[in-house]
C-alpha cells in the first residue's frame, strides 16, 4: 500500500532502503543533485548498511542496488511487498554517509513525506475496512522464528545439551569481541528442535553509513 498511499506524496529523487521485507526507509534527496551524485549517495548507503536499496531518480528511472553491490536499472521500484497491506515506512532513521544540504526544497518534500507517513495507518485502515478486512496493527512483526530451521537428526545429536557454564552446545566466545557465536539448538521450548545461528559483534555487517 505504500505505492498508493505514501509514494505518490514523495517527489523524486529519493532513496528507498528495505530494512526487512515489508519495512522501508525513505530518504529525501536534493533535487539539484545530478544522477551521479544521487547514485553515489545510494551506493554509500548500501555499502554501509548492506541492505537492498534503490534510488528513484525520476519517472520510470530507478537504480536498484542489491546488498552485495549488484546494480540494475529499473522502470519501477522492485520491492515486492511495497504494495502489501502489511507494509510500513519510516524516515529520518538511517543517516546518510555524508550530510545532505537542508535546502528549502528538501525540507518541503521531507515535510510532505512525514505527513504522508503519519496519515498512513488511518488511511490504510480505511482501505482495509472497504475491502472487508480488519485493520492491521500499527507495528511490523518480523521473523518470529529468528531465522531458525528444523535440526537434522545429526544436529540434534551433536547440539543437544549445554556446556558446563550453561551455554548451549555449539557456541563459543569470539576471540576478538568476546561475544558468543556459532550455531546451537534454541533453548526456548517454543522453538525446540530448531537450529539458530548466533552472530557476534564482529559479524554485524549492517553499519551506520555516517560512521563509514
Amino acid at each position: 500500500m505504500l505505492r498508493t498511499l505514501i509514494l505518490p506524496a514523495v517527489e523524486a529523487p529519493y532513496l528507498l532502503v528495505e530494512i526487512i521485507a515489508g519495512l522501508y526507509h525513505l530518504t529525501v534527496l536534493p533535487a539539484d543533485f545530478g544522477d551521479d551524485d544521487l547514485e553515489a549517495v545510494a551506493r554509500a548507503q548500501v555499502r554501509a548498511n548492506r541492505l537492498d536499496a534503490c534510488v528513484v531518480l525520476g519517472e520510470r528511472r530507478v537504480l536498484a542496488i542489491h546488498a552485495e553491490g549488484v546494480e540494475r536499472v529499473e522502470t519501477d521500484i522492485p520491492f515486492r511487498l511495497l504494495g502489501h497491506w502489511s507494509s510500513a515506512a519510516v524516515t529520518r532513521r538511517l543517516k546518510t554517509a555524508r550530510p545532505l544540504p537542508p535546502t528549502d526544497e528538501v525540507l518541503r518534500r521531507q515535510s510532505a513525506l512525514e505527513a504522508a507517513i503519519k496519515e498512513y495507518p488511518a488511511r490504510r485502515a480505511e482501505v482495509l475496512r472497504q475491502r472487508g478486512m480488519l485493520p492491521s496493527a500499527d507495528f511490523v512483526v518480523g521473523d518470529l522464528t529468528k531465522g531458525g530451521r528444523a535440526a537434522t537428526p545429526a544436529e540434534l545429536a551433536a547440539l543437544s545439551g549445554r556446556q558446563p557454564n550453561g551455554v548451549p552446545i555449539g557456541l563459543a566466545l569470539c576471540a576478538d569481541c568476546g561475544f558468543w557465536r556459532g550455531a546451537c539448538l534454541d533453548p526456548s521450548p517454543e522453538f525446540g528442535g530448531k537450529v539458530m545461528l548466533v552472530c557476534c559483534r564482529c559479524e554485524n555487517r549492517n553499519r551506520c553509513a555516517a560512521s563509514r
